[in-house]
C-alpha cells in the first residue's frame, strides 16, 4: 500500500511539474504530448482548460492557515478524482486547480455544448470534495495550444467574476466584448485607455475608489 501511495504521489507531482514547465516555456507542447503518449495519459489536441479558484475569505482562509496538510490532502484528492472521473490532465496551480482535457474536433456549437457539459461535471466533482467551500470556474474555448486555453480559462474566471458576479462558472465564449479588451489590454493603446479612464482611481487608492474601480 505504501509503495502504491508513493507512486501515485510521484505521478501526480510529475504531471504538475511537466505542465508548469510547459506554461513557463521550459518544455514544448510536442515534448509534453510525447511523454503523455508514452505514459498512457489521454492528451491530444484540440484542448479546453478549466481553472477552479477557491474563495479563501473569512473563516475559509483561517482554515487554510491552520490546517495546511489537510487542505493539501483535499487538493491531491481533487486532482486525482478529476483525472479518474472525467479524464484529462489535472494539476494543482498554486491554490487553484487547473484541468486540460482533450475534445473532439467538431463544430463550434457542438464544442460549446461539450465545454458547458464538462464544466458542470467539474463543478459537481468540486462540490463533492470541497463541501461548503465556495469556488468559481473559468472555462476556455476549444483550441489546439495548451498555452492559449490555459490563458483563456484564467482570464475567464478573473474577468467573469467582475462582469457576472452572480455566476460561478464563467465561459470564455460568454465574455462578449470583454474578450476584445483582454486581447489588447497589454498594448500601448490598451494602457493609454486604462490610464485615461481609470488612472485617477488607480493612483489614489481608497475604499470608495475601489468600489468605483470595480
Amino acid at each position: 500500500r505504501l509503495t502504491a501511495s508513493i507512486k501515485i504521489n510521484f505521478d501526480r507531482q510529475r504531471r504538475k511539474h511537466m505542465m508548469l514547465n510547459l506554461l513557463e516555456k521550459r518544455l514544448s507542447q510536442e515534448e509534453l504530448l510525447r511523454v503523455a503518449a508514452d505514459e498512457g495519459w489521454l492528451l491530444s489536441p484540440p484542448f479546453a482548460c478549466c481553472v477552479v479558484v477557491f474563495d479563501f475569505s473569512g473563516e475559509n482562509l483561517l482554515f487554510l492557515q491552520e490546517e495546511p496538510d489537510e487542505w493539501q490532502a483535499w487538493m491531491d484528492t481533487a486532482t486525482d478524482l478529476i483525472r479518474i472521473r472525467l479524464g484529462g490532465f489535472a494539476w494543482q496551480d498554486g491554490q487553484d486547480i487547473a484541468i486540460v482535457k482533450s475534445f473532439s474536433d467538431k463544430t463550434i456549437q457542438t464544442q460549446f455544448n461539450q465545454e458547458t457539459l464538462w464544466a458542470n461535471e467539474v463543478a459537481n466533482t468540486m462540490r463533492d470534495i470541497f463541501r461548503g467551500l465556495n469556488f468559481r470556474m473559468g472555462v476556455s474555448a476549444v483550441q489546439t495550444q495548451i498555452h492559449a486555453v490555459y490563458s483563456e480559462a484564467k482570464e475567464s474566471v478573473s474577468v467573469g467574476a467582475i462582469l457576472f458576479p452572480e455566476k460561478r462558472i464563467h465561459l470564455w465564449r460568454e465574455l462578449g466584448a470583454g474578450r476584445l479588451l483582454l486581447k489588447h489590454i497589454d498594448s500601448e493603446g490598451g494602457k493609454e485607455f486604462v490610464q485615461d479612464y481609470l488612472g485617477i482611481l488607480i493612483e489614489k487608492p481608497s475604499a470608495k475608489n475601489k468600489e468605483l474601480l470595480l
